[in-house]
């Protein structure tokens, strides 16, 4: 009995029991989080609109204003410009230029009978038929070479083979008709109130000799 007595150990109770060290736990409750806002979209493109009138307002004054500046510049007057005064310098008056006559010094020949004159150079030749009705005029440095010469001559006739004269020139005052042959002969035919002339010219190889013989026929006169 002893035995079991000892082998049976006192149950403590609970008023023998000491209270447990515990420690409760302690429950942190999160802050609320606050609740993000929703974008306003309309704002943006408002103030994107806004932008948009104001630069197109500014541009249509900024337009205005320069057609108000183009107006007044084309409307204001040009400016008038002040008298100046020119002093101006006489000119020198120039004494007109007389033109020199070549054929100044040259002789003068006269024909009573036909009324007819002309200048040669003093140097040429003149050798008159009688009864003045012939007349050569020439020139002749050298007689080993042809002679050239003006040969006129008065007739009562008119020449037979006048219709070959279909050249047209002017002899002094005179119209004349003239013809050439293939070399160097010339004939010509004028008629004045008292006679028919014939003049012949043989001209030479010498461009200065012929300028004379030109020369020579621009002196002719015919005073009837």
């Amino acid at each position: 009995m002893e035995a079991n007595q000892l082998n049976q150990t006192p149950t403590p109770t609970a008023s023998n029991q000491q209270p447990a060290n515990t420690t409760t736990p302690i429950t942190t409750t999160p802050p609320p989080q606050p609740t993000p806002k929703k974008k306003k979209p309309w704002l943006l493109v408002f103030i994107i609109v806004l932008l948009l009138s104001a630069t197109g307002v500014l541009g249509y004054k900024y337009y205005q204003l320069q057609q108000k500046v183009t107006g007044l510049q084309q409307s204001k007057p040009a400016p008038t410009p002040s008298p100046q005064l020119v002093v101006s310098s006489p000119s020198p008056v120039l004494s007109p230029t007389k033109e020199v006559d070549p054929t100044a010094d040259w002789k003068t020949y006269t024909n009573t009978l036909a009324s007819y004159s002309f200048r040669y150079p003093p140097h040429w030749l003149l050798l008159e038929s009688p009864g003045d009705k012939d007349v050569e005029v020439y020139y002749q440095p050298d007689r080993t070479q042809p002679v050239g010469e003006l040969l006129i001559e008065i007739s009562d006739k008119v020449p037979r083979d006048i219709a070959q004269y279909k050249d047209q020139k002017v002899v002094g005052n005179l119209p004349a008709k003239c013809k050439s042959d293939p070399t160097v002969k010339t004939w010509c035919y004028l008629k004045t109130k008292t006679s028919n002339i014939s003049i012949l010219i043989i001209r030479d190889q010498d461009s200065e000799y012929n300028d004379t013989l030109d020369q020579i026929l621009s002196t002719f006169k015919f005073t009837k």
